[in-house]
């Protein structure tokens, strides 16, 4: 599957806070899928959710958010292998 496919009409297409990610040509989390496949990515993504669910910040609902961006992102990514 083209990555620039998915951008605009997947989770890869949006981002919480910010435009850092959408803007890249390959967002980091899809070089980790590409490089090290579904397991790869579900590590990473289970770090940054723990990093957005016990984050000390006044935003915590847009912490909250994150972290559920990352986990449609997982979804995503399980899609792609075949669920």
């Amino acid at each position: 599957m083209i990555v620039d496919d998915l951008k605009d009409t997947s989770a890869l297409g949006t981002q919480v806070g910010g435009t850092h990610y959408t803007d890249l040509k390959i967002q980091p989390l899809e070089l980790t899928y590409q490089n090290f496949g579904y397991t790869g990515a579900k590590a990473a993504i289970y770090t940054k959710v723990n990093k957005y669910l016990t984050r000390q910040k006044d935003d915590e609902l847009e912490q909250l958010k994150k972290a559920r961006h990352c986990i449609d992102l997982l979804i995503q990514f399980k899609i792609r292998d075949g669920e």
